[in-house]
């Protein structure tokens, strides 16, 4: 994989805001642990689906841009 490094600091990034979503997420607790797990998970995967998506799109940018000016 070409962008590991990135990658992981992608997951990093968007496991620190998934946690810290939950710890001010002002909903009522849920009795059931099942549920709390899915939706740490689903929040985790939806930040960093998003994340990689914008640095992805802000790299192809730059790129092009750089292209352009050279």
């Amino acid at each position: 994989m070409t962008k590991k490094k990135e990658l992981l600091i992608i997951l990093l990034v968007s496991t620190l805001l998934t946690v810290v979503g939950m710890l001010v997420d002002t909903d009522p607790r849920n009795l059931n642990a099942w549920t709390t797990t899915f939706e740490y998970f689903e929040m985790r995967t939806i930040t960093f689906a998003s994340l990689i998506f914008i640095y992805y799109f802000v790299a192809f940018t730059f790129i092009k841009v750089k292209g352009l000016i050279l």
